[in-house]
């Protein structure tokens, strides 16, 4: 298919979908001597999944959450993962529900749109990737 605005030929080469994921101040609620403590710390965190509308209900989403719960288990050595999602996007929530996030907490995310800064609520969402009481 021949892309009119740019002249380029992406029938063979083009993205089907993108996560991106890094750290971002969440809940911790162990401390390193095994008490029960509320703090923020930096935690994985899934920020935006996407993928191309003709490709869903593929596994591509699936695919790549999994793969970025791999990294935070295996690669970063954390117990959990987190996800932000807008409160109004149902089909997010559903998708995140399926994959085993569960516990949530409203809170104000930091959105820049058209390079203005904005704060909305949004979920937070976690999952347990391992028992770290368990060793």
């Amino acid at each position: 298919m021949k892309d009119s605005h740019q002249g380029i030929d992406d029938s063979h080469d083009f993205v089907v979908g993108v996560v991106e994921m890094g750290l971002s101040l969440c809940p911790h609620t162990t401390n390193s001597t095994g008490e029960k403590a509320a703090e923020l710390r930096p935690q994985p965190t899934i920020g935006v999944l996407c993928v191309r509308s003709t490709h869903r209900q593929k596994g591509i989403g699936l695919a790549l959450v999994r793969k970025c719960e791999q990294v935070a288990a295996d690669v970063w050595n954390e117990d959990c993962i987190f996800v932000d999602v807008d409160p109004s996007n149902l089909s997010a929530l559903n998708f995140f529900e399926k994959c085993g996030y569960n516990s949530f907490q409203m809170r104000n995310a930091i959105l820049y749109r058209r390079r203005k800064k904005e704060s909305k609520p949004h979920f937070l969402l976690k999952k347990i990737l391992y028992d770290s009481s368990i060793n």
